[in-house]
């Protein structure tokens, strides 16, 4: 199992930099999920934000993404990636 910590937190604004959000779509378990817009291949993608807090337990939401990136079903969007992002700047 991966476990984050700040040295894996991406350098910079990864979702400023690299998407346009759009509107938000709703909310799932521990986050809100928007409909943003890739600035390089210009597909849009459902991205889901969870705001997480310094020195928290990061258990839960990294096996919600390591079940994701397992699953495959014709009725569920399929999981492309994840990245731990630093919001305090």
């Amino acid at each position: 199992m991966f476990r984050a910590t700040a040295q894996y937190a991406a350098q910079g604004p990864r979702y400023r930099n690299e998407f346009e959000q759009i509107k938000k779509l709703g909310c799932g378990g521990f986050g809100k999920v928007y409909e943003a817009k890739h600035n390089l291949d210009g597909r849009n993608y459902a991205v889901k934000k969870i705001p997480l807090q310094q020195n928290k337990d990061l258990a839960k939401p990294l096996r919600e993404v390591e079940a994701l990136a397992r699953l495959k079903h014709t009725n569920i969007i399929r999981y492309h990636t994840s990245w731990v992002e630093d919001y305090s700047y």
